[in-house]
């Protein structure tokens, strides 16, 4: 953890990692708008991953490469950021390709939610790699209503920290570890609230960040 638009972590050796993750302390503010990870390698300092923004946390994916040190350089914030956590591990998985457009938002189905009850969405069969993934709703009768307070279920097992809410009508959830694809292992629990009683379809989305 730091303050300030730089931060180094040093390993006691060279190690092979492929993910990095990267955490700000939002409850000063999302300050970060552009940064880098570097990895120091046997040929000297190496880019490894960049980004416009962390927010709560964001999970960079890239080939395997061994370091023995990590920098973390922020080019452009808002306010001098504090850093939470700079982490990296070695998962064995294909590097996941960043592009700065928008990737799609893929529909995977339909939750029947009643304004004053609670929600569950099971997202096991549509997460299969580690990330962060964004979840959207939209009310399909447009009706007034809201999903809050929403919280991650891994294998059973609240993850505080892990759901990340915007706004009034999307999550942002991080899958730190290859998910094991066991039925309900990846599942977001929260509240609804609306201005009705029956029952509402909500359409929902997923994007991969």
């Amino acid at each position: 953890a730091g303050k300030g638009p730089r931060l180094e972590v040093q390993l006691k050796t060279f190690t092979p990692i492929d993910h990095i993750v990267v955490q700000e302390d939002i409850v000063f503010g999302e300050r970060i708008r552009a940064c880098q990870v570097e990895g120091l390698t046997n040929k000297g300092w190496q880019i490894l991953a960049s980004g416009s923004s962390v927010g709560n946390k964001r999970i960079h994916s890239f080939a395997k490469v061994r370091v023995k040190a990590l920098r973390l350089t922020c080019t452009k914030y808002a306010a001098p950021p504090i850093i939470e956590k700079l982490e990296a591990f070695f998962a064995n998985t294909p590097p996941i390709a960043e592009t700065a457009e928008a990737k799609p938002r893929k529909r995977i189905g339909n939750l029947m939610v009643q304004a004053a009850g609670t929600f569950t969405i099971d997202l096991t069969p549509h997460i299969l790699q580690a990330g962060q993934y964004a979840i959207h709703w939209v009310s399909a009768t447009g009706e007034a209503i809201t999903l809050q307070g929403c919280e991650l279920y891994l294998d059973g097992v609240k993850t505080p920290g892990f759901a990340t809410m915007q706004g009034t009508n999307e999550c942002r959830i991080n899958i730190t570890g290859h998910p094991s694809g066991a039925p309900n292992s990846i599942q977001l629990r929260g509240d609804a609230k609306g201005h009705v009683s029956a029952k509402v379809p909500v359409q929902l989305f997923l994007q991969k960040l």
